[in-house]
């Protein structure tokens, strides 16, 4: 996929479905997009077999970087 805000370009992600045999079930890896002001998740939630329909869940989750950056802040602080 390729994602944009407005007319900018932020890339190309890719989110893929996976089967793990050994285990047999089926697992997600999301594509992430890292930025100070915020993160986008894409997950590939279903699809058709034939790929004429295909779901993808989108999440942002604002201002992340700056919860890791309070938790080093408490380290050193201490």
């Amino acid at each position: 996929l390729y994602v944009t805000d407005g007319d900018d370009v932020l890339g190309e992600m890719r989110t893929v479905k996976e089967d793990y045999r050994a285990e047999e079930m089926r697992w997600t890896q999301p594509a992430i997009n890292y930025s100070l002001k915020e993160d986008l998740y894409l997950t590939l939630a279903s699809f058709a077999d034939d790929g004429s329909v295909v779901t993808i869940n989108a999440k942002i989750n604002p201002m992340v970087d700056f919860l890791w950056l309070g938790g080093v802040v408490l380290i050193i602080g201490q």
